[in-house]
């Protein structure tokens, strides 16, 4: 089984508009009601996981803090967080 869903429909989300860690704590409330969902993809050898892929302008001084509850959170849904950095 494979699943796949782009949140942004393929336009960039600047972190002038949102933070990371706000976007990721708005999609695990969205997600909490699909734990199942997430359960039995990694049960049938899926993954779950939020991709991040980061784009530096003009500086490589990046950084996104990830608070305990958001961790949790996404922890509880199974979900692994990638960050990929383009400086």
């Amino acid at each position: 089984m494979f699943w796949r869903y782009d949140f942004t429909r393929g336009e960039k989300v600047s972190a002038q508009d949102i933070l990371i860690e706000d976007f990721i704590a708005d999609k695990n409330s969205e997600f909490g009601k699909h734990k199942a969902f997430f359960n039995h993809l990694k049960e049938t050898g899926g993954t779950v996981e939020y991709f991040v892929g980061w784009f530096g302008v003009d500086s490589i001084n990046m950084s996104i803090y990830l608070n305990p509850i958001v961790l949790s959170n996404t922890a509880d849904l199974g979900i692994s967080i990638v960050l990929c950095a383009y400086p």
